[in-house]
């Protein structure tokens, strides 16, 4: 859905995780009947903020416009194939006025019937599932990359979920994990009394996925599904074709939860991993870009989120390495930073314990240090320094490297996107 304010003066919109609470959602079937809630939307309603401040709300300046992306078959029970309208409103404030009710536009969709098909050359995308970690202590979580490579003649969007704080986890992602016997796991924990602020998620981002190219995100298997008990696993991810509607299967990656003895017999490995995502700091632009270190260990860490340490890695939209900005060229001395001792370029944030699940984000602005001025998709990707993990005396350059996803950003943003 696309905000604009169409006004003089400035306004007010709702702003962080639950701010769907504030929309009204009229959704029908081809009959006109209101298509029921699902249960968990039902019950995150029962729990909702029973107040909602401007001081927590989003300002959005006269003329400026900002998309949300909402998934509606979270709220709705849309399991039935059909036409369907739906239709959005909500009340919105300037200062020094009473609210405002606006009303949407009604936008028509259809849902058709899914059926599974491996992934093959006429549909419109491919999935790859990997596991960077095959063998991990009990007790954590488990990294799932997951790649979609757009083979349609159009430029795709992917939906992700979008936590803040929060490692990412299997929400969204089409994952099936399914246990030693083949069975398929069940959820590990009874839902978090705080669920309607912290689990339940009725906002997306997008990832652009351009002609030919793939988007990449990297996932924690465990909260959805229940890896919690020593033994073998595996793991699939299964998303819709946007062309055939069809249900397309990545390949089935393997995995072992090791036991408490087997555990300290396992490799050293990071306790966390490394993820980007597009930043929706304003004003908007697309070099903006999310990272965030997500703690998928049983203990807490501390994290530093410190750009000063990272190696940045973009690549132009030719497929060559795009070149440095001529200042940022200047300050770059990166065998300076591996003879660093650990922990010595510190931020306000070092030392900060990270609980297991939980992500220490930070922003940091691509343009600054490259040059994006030709139009068109670039891919970003962060390495940064296991420090967690540093004893006594060690170099940044001898410590294991963390990779993040690839991230496609573009420049300029497309007028079409999602997030913006």
């Amino acid at each position: 859905m696309k905000l604009t304010n169409v006004g003089p003066v400035e306004t007010f919109l709702p702003s962080g995780s639950p701010d769907i609470w504030s929309y009204e959602v009229d959704l029908r079937d081809a009959r006109g009947t209101p298509v029921p809630r699902t249960s968990e939307w039902m019950r995150a309603i029962s729990e909702r903020p029973t107040n909602v401040t401007l001081n927590v709300s989003l300002p959005l300046a006269a003329g400026a416009s900002l998309t949300k992306t909402v998934i509606l078959d979270k709220l709705f029970d849309l399991r039935r194939p059909g036409h369907y309208t739906v239709r959005l409103s909500f009340d919105s404030f300037a200062c020094g006025h009473s609210g405002t009710r606006v009303t949407s536009n009604l936008t028509n969709f259809t849902v058709g019937a899914p059926l599974n098909q491996p992934s093959g050359s006429k549909s419109g995308i491919s999935v790859t599932a990997s596991a960077s970690r095959t063998q991990l202590p009990i007790g954590w979580a488990v990294p799932l990359d997951i790649v979609v490579q757009n083979k349609s003649t159009r430029p795709l969007r992917w939906a992700v979920d979008d936590p803040p704080n929060t490692a990412p986890d299997e929400f969204l992602t089409g994952a099936e994990v399914f246990g030693p016997a083949g069975e398929m796991r069940q959820a590990p924990r009874e839902p978090d009394p705080n669920w309607s602020f912290s689990r339940f998620r009725d906002t997306a981002s997008t990832l652009e996925i351009p002609l030919g190219k793939s988007a990449e995100q990297t996932v924690l298997l465990g909260d959805v599904f229940d890896v919690s008990k020593p033994g073998n696993y595996r793991a699939k991810v299964s998303l819709v074709d946007p062309l055939s509607n069809r249900l397309i299967d990545s390949n089935t990656v393997a995995f072992e939860i090791e036991d408490q003895a087997s555990s300290s017999s396992l490799p050293k490995q990071p306790p966390f991993i490394v993820t980007l995502r597009s930043a929706y700091f304003l004003p908007p632009d697309p070099g903006n870009v999310l990272i965030c270190m997500s703690n998928i260990s049983d203990h807490d860490i501390p994290l530093d989120n410190s750009a000063l340490k990272d190696f940045t890695s973009v690549e132009a939209p030719d497929g060559t390495a795009a070149a440095m900005n001529e200042t940022a060229l200047k300050d770059w001395k990166p065998e300076n930073l591996k003879r660093a001792p650990a922990a010595s370029v510190q931020s306000n944030t070092w030392d900060f314990a990270v609980k297991p699940r939980k992500a220490l984000c930070g922003g940091l602005k691509v343009g600054v240090i490259y040059d994006l001025s030709r139009p068109g998709a670039y891919r970003v990707r962060i390495d940064r320094y296991d420090e967690p993990d540093a004893m006594m005396g060690q170099k940044l350059g001898e410590l294991p490297l963390v990779h993040s996803n690839w991230l496609t950003i573009f420049e300029p943003y497309p007028a079409s996107s999602g997030n913006k």
